[in-house]
């Protein structure tokens, strides 16, 4: 399937090179531009200022969607680091419900063996003469 899609993007990317390629054939008539309030001129082809205004456009597009989706990667990082912060504190939390469980699993075991998990030192204690 991925080798599949790889073909079709440089098919895509194929036609595409040969649009550009009869685009720029088409096009080459020399235009002048100039702005106002500049007092030099440039001449290229107008393939040239076109492809030259595609490219400012886009740079020009990519650097507003950058600066204007800063907040979003802001609470990205953000949340990126309660996230690793919570999964610590799972960590955390699993190794005092296995170290409770243990603890557990010990007072079972000393249940079923007879002995009294409150007092645990196995030793007789007396009232008043006694055994108990």
């Amino acid at each position: 399937m991925r080798f599949l899609a790889t073909i079709i993007w440089a098919a895509i990317g194929v036609v595409l090179l040969i649009a550009a390629v009869l685009f720029m054939i088409g096009t080459r008539e020399i235009v002048e531009l100039r702005m106002e309030f500049v007092p030099q001129t440039l001449e290229l082809p107008l393939f040239a200022a076109i492809l030259a205004a595609i490219v400012v456009g886009f740079i020009a597009g990519a650097l507003v969607m950058w600066i204007s989706d800063g907040r979003w990667r802001d609470l990205a990082r953000d949340e990126m680091v309660e996230i690793d912060e919570q999964r610590q504190e799972i960590d955390r939390l699993k190794q005092n419900l296995a170290e409770a469980r243990a603890a557990a699993d010990k007072a079972e075991a000393s249940l079923a063996a007879g002995a009294d998990p409150i007092n645990d030192n196995r030793q007789l204690t007396t009232t008043a003469g006694a055994t108990r």
